[in-house]
C-alpha cells in the first residue's frame, strides 16, 4: 500500500502525576517520527526515586538521569523501553530555557 504508516506499538506508563506531562497522543507522533519505521516501545515517566534507583542498576550511577533507553532489537522492527525521570527533565527544561 502506497503511504502505509509503519506499524508502532507503544505503551506509555505514568510512574508520577501525569498531569503536566505529555498526553499518549502525542507522544505517539513523537515516537512514530522518531522512530522513522515499524517499532514497539514502552515509555514509562517516573519520579526521582525510581530514576535513581534504574540508573544504579542499570549503570552504575547513585544519581537520576534524565533519560535512560533500552534497545532490544534493531533489526526490521525496533524493540526497547525509554524511561524518563520527570523531575529531571523539567529541571533541565527550566535551566536551560525549554518548554517541557
Amino acid at each position: 500500500m502506497k503511504g502505509a504508516r509503519p506499524p508502532l506499538a507503544l505503551v506509555v506508563q505514568y510512574g508520577v502525576a501525569s498531569t503536566t506531562l505529555p498526553g499518549p497522543a502525542a507522544l505517539r507522533r513523537w515516537a512514530r517520527a522518531a522512530a522513522g519505521g515499524a517499532a514497539t516501545v514502552t515509555m514509562r515517566f517516573v519520579g526521582k526515586r525510581e530514576g535513581q534507583t534504574l540508573n544504579a542498576l542499570y549503570r552504575g550511577k547513585d544519581n537520576a538521569t534524565n533519560v535512560l533507553a533500552f534497545l532490544y532489537d534493531a533489526s526490521a522492527t525496533i524493540q526497547g523501553d525509554i524511561v524518563l525521570c520527570a523531575p529531571v527533565v523539567r529541571e533541565e527544561a527550566r535551566a536551560q530555557g525549554k518548554t517541557l
